[in-house]
């Protein structure tokens, strides 16, 4: 009996560990416990969920915590971000001294939490809390003490209850960097973080690059992010003391939320909808163009309503005028008037901004304004002064020592007090001094006014109802407009709207917009509608409700949705449609499995649909109007999936030719306005044709313009359409930095196989086995974007077998790559001027190289689409491939040029010694010639193995060309072939090659053959003219007077060897 006892409680005891393994209603892991793939631990109250997962394009393996409950897979935390799992062969356990770790195969540790204590008691187990903190807890006592926890160690999600911040005793930061892309959870562009030099404020980064700041904290609110109504979802709270500095929030009703940093630099606050089971975006930061870092360069303001959105503050004027001109506001502004600060200087207050960058800052918590302002005024390098805590009166004090930068302008901003010179508050003193009289006689009568219009106003003061036809009043907006008849549009009121939508229940809500929900609704006589009501927090009003109704009510067109009625009740502004049974477009367009019934006869359907109702609207409606917010969600579908648009209110009428117009608040959505509306407040019938174009590449592609990504560059939707319309650069990757650093081991020294004027070159292997080489810009190059940029663009959109092929590039902060494929015999002056190797390189094969340059040279000038012009052509930008083929490298310096406008002239003269033709020297002008010279200094150097530079002779002073020509006026040009070539060489060939070279580098550039001649004389055996002088000849003293009465020595001195 004993023993048949034991084996039970032997098997028992094997079950129940069995299922401490593997469960997947547990919330918790012990020590030596391992959650393999497939299995999962579930959060208490069954919000989050923590196991192996993969995203939807790609088969690797990672360890996450998502929500459980939510049907859109969300993932909140990843552990193994960088060293995904390749099968499904992995582990997670918690070993006996804490440490957490991500195991594949059985056994290997790819990624560890390194959270090991050295305690020899420890009883460890990791837990999945509610809010979605992953914790290890020691268990070895009563009392619980926390190991490690993820929430110190952010994904791009920020939850409730994390602290985004610093912990000032451990040191620990704790940032959020983005992913990769929407389908890789690895280390991405952007980083969140907040940085405590100066006043702590929360800063956004691509690499190095910083890209926009939400501003200090001001007791309330960020600074930037001003707040105009009590939030009642969520609390924030931005914490400084002595121990940590931190921002969290915490959520003040059952909504789930979440703060989530998207792989492409976005900041959006997301709420999830149970009723049409989608994230919302609640808030975008940084959404429109003055959240973009010091736009408006220092002491430049941002104002998004204004155009131009940049303008200098008060006592300031552009410092670089012609910029402002062109749109670029980077440099910023200047005094107009020195601060003097003996003399002593005043503060000038700037109302409702956005604090500037507090980098450069110094503050106390306890100071009031006036001693601020003391301390401000006692330091001659403080600039500006402000209050830290802007409530109950303000208090605190917080000091800038530097340029003022990244202001902006707002309706509720926080007031600055900026130093300025004493003499530039005199003149603003002595001007407000001749207005005083003005202002108090205007006030008098003002006063006087109002007295009357009260009285007025008590003595016929009634209720004011009457709507058709009439003047009616808003009772807190205190705003009126006049309606014109409109007899065949019903009035409801607001108890039938009330009744039609079960007093506005939350289950009738079908979607929001811009003007606020939407709720669907049955009237009495049964007919559906969709009830749009204005909101609270909406920024659209009366005008737009105004606009919506006397637009849409005249018009009439199948593809426009119908307005059947309105309501106006105290602040309550309603509109009533028809229902629309399939809702929007972008319900289907966007939803991966309501897409699949938008065939293509359908989609056409709708975009002609589409069409035709743009058309009535701008040509063959009565009012002729503009709709300035065409988009998929404002495209309504009903039971036939007949398009129907919707969304009047941001419209705009016009009369007979007046078609455009101009506006200093641009509207609309996003990703659907055109660029002469965004960026100057132009906008016309085109801007709706963009809009119409913006749409019908989403319905062709099924991908949101605003949110499309593609792995080989960073363009949007119409962007991508454009590029794949591009010949030539379909197959021009954009590489990350990530990607090169593996390709080069870090850019490995031992991989480093040359270096030029844009910096090294490095031999890199990419993952595919294919070798590339990597030539990264150099801090101390002479040269930067430009060229680089003439690099990419010029090479880009070549295609010749002579011409060195670009695969891709890389952009990264300040890391500008480009990758090349990779010769394997280097570049052509590591054989020439080599005495082992130049034995390689015998006469049919220097022939063969130029040719090959001669033939590459030709396609640059005549042949491609772009026509260049290359000015650094020499031996080291000539590469050789596996066959000894030449490939013209280097395009950072080159010109393009259209027809026959093939030369130019420039203050800047680039290139190398020993290659440059003396017009470029001396007086800067180049053209194709410039780079025949270049090639028939190459041709010389071939033949020869000597460089041009460099060579000497023991009978005269003549560099390389000068030596040639005397030989070849003496008949004896074969004296100049290398002698290693005695025993390969055609001495015709040779002679003849000398000659041509002699005819392209001649002194003045009209003498010089064009590269079409130099390809035919290589080839032909027709009579050759006689070469004249050749530049820098230096036989005679008459040269020497001719070059010196030339040249310029600041041009000269701008030339430097590469």
């Amino acid at each position: 009996m004993g023993i048949h006892s034991n084996s039970i409680f032997l098997l028992l005891s094997t079950a129940l560990f069995f299922l401490l393994s593997t469960s997947t209603a547990l919330d918790t892991i012990s020590a030596n416990q391992t959650l393999k793939d497939g299995n999962t631990i579930v959060s208490q109250g069954g919000t989050f969920e923590l196991g192996f997962f993969s995203l939807r394009n790609s088969k690797n393996r990672y360890l996450g915590i998502w929500y459980k409950k939510i049907s859109v897979f969300t993932v909140v935390w990843v552990a193994n971000r960088e060293k995904p799992i390749t099968d499904t062969s992995g582990g997670f356990k918690v070993s006996a001294n804490g440490n957490l770790m991500v195991l594949s195969g059985g056994n290997t540790v790819i990624w560890s939490s390194n959270s090991t204590v050295s305690d020899q008691n420890l009883n460890p187990v990791a837990q999945l809390l509610e809010t979605g903190n992953l914790v290890v807890s020691d268990t070895s006592s009563t009392k619980k003490s926390l190991v490690w926890q993820s929430f110190d160690y952010f994904g791009d999600t920020l939850l409730p209850g994390m602290k985004l911040g610093k912990d000032l005793e451990t040191g620990r930061e704790r940032y959020s960097i983005s992913w990769k892309s929407p389908d890789d959870p690895s280390l991405g562009r952007y980083m969140i973080w907040v940085d405590t030099n100066g006043y702590p404020q929360i800063k956004r980064s691509e690499g190095r690059v910083l890209k926009s700041r939400i501003g200090p904290w001001n007791g309330l609110e960020f600074s930037g992010l001003p707040i105009e109504v009590p939030n009642p979802i969520y609390s924030s709270y931005f914490v400084v003391n002595e121990k940590e500095i931190y921002y969290k929030y915490e959520l003040l009703s059952s909504v789930v939320q979440r703060i989530h940093f998207t792989w492409d630099g976005r900041t959006l606050q997301m709420h999830w909808i149970e009723r049409t089971q989608e994230w919302v975006v609640y808030a975008d930061i940084d959404a429109d163009n003055c959240g973009r870092y010091a736009i408006c360069g220092p002491y430049g303001s941002c104002n998004i309503e204004k155009r131009p959105p940049c303008s200098c503050i008060k006592g300031f004027e552009p410092r670089i005028p012609e910029e402002w001109k062109a749109s670029d506001w980077s440099s910023g502004c200047q005094r107009k008037i020195p601060l003097n600060c003996e003399s002593g200087d005043g503060f000038q207050r700037i109302p409702g901004v956005k604090l500037p960058d507090t980098q450069r800052s110094w503050y106390n918590l306890s100071m009031t304004l006036g001693e601020c302002r003391m301390a401000c005024r006692k330091n001659c390098n403080c600039t500006a002064y402000a209050n830290l805590d802007i409530r109950n009166g303000g208090s605190g004090c917080l000091l800038w020592f530097h340029e003022l930068m990244d202001i902006r302008e707002y309706d509720v901003g926080q007031d600055l007090y900026i130093r300025i010179a004493a003499s530039e508050l005199a003149k603003e003193y002595k001007g407000n001094g001749v207005l005083n009289t003005v202002v108090l006689l205007t006030s008098s009568a003002v006063l006087l006014l109002l007295t009357v219009a009260y009285a007025c106003r008590k003595k016929k003061k009634r209720p004011r109802t009457k709507i058709k036809g009439s003047w009616y009043d808003l009772d807190k907006k205190n705003t009126r407009m006049q309606m014109e008849a409109l007899d065949e549009l019903p009035f409801f009121s607001l108890s039938k709207v009330a009744k039609a939508t079960d007093n506005f229940n939350i289950n009738n809500k079908i979607g929001e917009g811009g003007f606020g929900p939407v709720y669907k609704g049955v009237l009495d006589d049964g007919r559906e509608v969709a009830v749009k009501r204005l909101s609270e927090t909406s920024q659209q009003g009366v005008a737009e409700f105004k606009n919506e109704v006397a637009c849409i009510a005249k018009l009439q067109h199948r593809n426009l949705v119908k307005l059947l009625g309105y309501c106006i009740h105290a602040n309550e502004l309603i509109l009533i449609y028809e229902y629309m049974t399939n809702k929007s477009l972008d319900s289907f367009l966007f939803d991966e499995t309501k897409c699949l019934m938008l065939d293509w006869p359908r989609r056409f359907h709708i975009i002609h649909g589409m069409a035709r109702g743009i058309l009535y609207l701008h040509q063959d409606s009565r009012l002729q109007i503009i709709h300035r917010d065409l988009k998929a969600a404002n495209i309504l579908l009903d039971a036939e999936m007949n398009p129907k648009i919707s969304d009047f209110g941001l419209a705009r009428k016009f009369i007979g030719f007046d078609n455009a117009a101009k506006t200093k608040k641009v509207v609309g959505t996003y990703g659907y306005i055109s660029p002469e509306y965004a960026v100057h407040g132009r906008f016309s019938t085109k801007s709706d044709v963009f809009s119409f174009g913006v749409l019908v590449l989403e319905i062709v592609s099924g991908k949101k313009n605003r949110e499309f990504s593609h792995e080989d560059h960073r363009d949007n939707l119409l962007g991508h359409n454009s590029r794949m319309q591009m010949e030539d650069l379909d197959e021009l990757p954009f590489f990350s930095l990530r990607e090169v650093v593996k390709a080069t081991d870090n850019f490995s020294i031992n991989n480093k196989i040359g270096e030029g004027g844009f910096g090294p070159v490095y031999k890199g292997v990419l993952e595919d086995g294919q070798e590339v080489a990597v030539k990264r810009l150099s801090e101390t190059s002479q040269q930067g974007v430009d060229e680089f940029k003439n690099e990419v663009i010029c090479i880009a959109k070549l295609q010749h077998r002579n011409l060195v092929k670009l695969i891709g590039y890389c952009i990264h902060a300040n890391e500008m790559i480009l990758i090349y494929e990779y010769m394997t015999n280097k570049s052509l002056d590591s054989f020439l001027f080599d005495e082992t190797k130049c034995l390689l390189l015998d006469w049919p094969q220097r022939f063969h190289i130029i040719h090959g340059m001669a033939r590459g040279i030709l396609y640059l000038h005549q042949d491609s689409r772009l026509q260049i012009i290359h000015r650094d052509l020499k031996a080291a930008n000539i590469l050789l491939d596996a066959d000894m083929n030449p490939k013209i490298s280097d395009f950072g310096l080159a010109r393009k040029f259209i027809g026959f406008d093939n030369a130019a002239k420039t203050k800047k003269v680039v290139g190398t010694y020993g290659y440059i033709s003396p017009e470029y020297a001396v007086h800067g002008r180049f053209s194709t010639k410039s780079d025949v010279f270049s090639f028939g200094v190459l041709v010389l150097e071939i033949v020869s193995g000597k460089k041009n530079r460099e060579f000497a002779h023991e009978d005269h002073r003549d560099n390389l060309l000068g030596h040639a020509w005397r030989l070849c006026k003496e008949d004896r040009s074969i004296e100049l072939m290398s002698s290693s070539l005695c025993n390969s060489c055609i001495e015709s060939e040779v002679v003849r090659a000398i000659h041509v070279g002699l005819l392209c580098v001649q002194h003045q550039a009209e003498d010089r053959p064009t590269m079409l001649s130099v390809v035919l004389m290589l080839v032909s055996e027709s009579v050759l003219p006689q070469p004249r002088q050749p530049a820098f000849f230096t036989g005679d003293k008459e040269s020497y007077r001719e070059l010196d009465a030339d040249a310029s020595v600041d041009a000269i001195t701008q030339l430097y060897a590469r």
